[in-house]
């Protein structure tokens, strides 16, 4: 039998693969052995997912229902497979999760793009204190009278 599922998902998969992951730069923050050990799972696991898809043809190839009826000598059996087989109504496949997915990408973009802006903000604050220290003598240079006094 010919497993339809596989034809639409091979699509589904196609449309979702916008861009390559950067395995290098992915593997380039990974330290732990244990956490390349499970990098280099997740790319074998990821390579097989795209040969699969990539090996599946672009549309469902047609059955040669007289090749199986010349094959198959009980009589029926055929023409049952092929009845049912007209009968089945498989619904293509619908895009339920990439606005899901978009959504709670452009939410997370914004935290970052907030924390970011933050950060800048306490760094600048950092800097202005780090330039009065900077402006101050050493304490080697200090006496006790003149602390006391500023």
């Amino acid at each position: 039998m010919i497993d339809t599922k596989l034809f639409k998902s091979r699509g589904a998969f196609r449309s979702t693969r916008v861009v390559r992951l950067d395995w290098a730069a992915l593997s380039g923050k990974v330290t732990s052995d244990a956490g390349k050990a499970e990098l280099a799972a997740l790319r074998a696991t990821y390579s097989d997912i795209i040969k699969a898809c990539d090996s599946a043809p672009a549309t469902t190839p047609t059955i040669d229902w007289d090749k199986w009826e010349a094959t198959i000598k009980t009589p029926g059996v055929v023409a049952g497979f092929k009845e049912s087989f007209g009968k089945l109504d498989i619904a293509p496949m619908e895009d339920t999760f990439t606005a899901k997915i978009d959504a709670k990408f452009a939410e997370s973009m914004e935290n970052a793009n907030t924390l970011a802006a933050a950060s800048e903000a306490r760094i600048k604050e950092l800097e202005a204190e780090l330039a009065v220290l900077d402006e101050k003598p050493l304490w080697s240079d200090v006496t006790v009278e003149e602390e006391c006094q500023s």
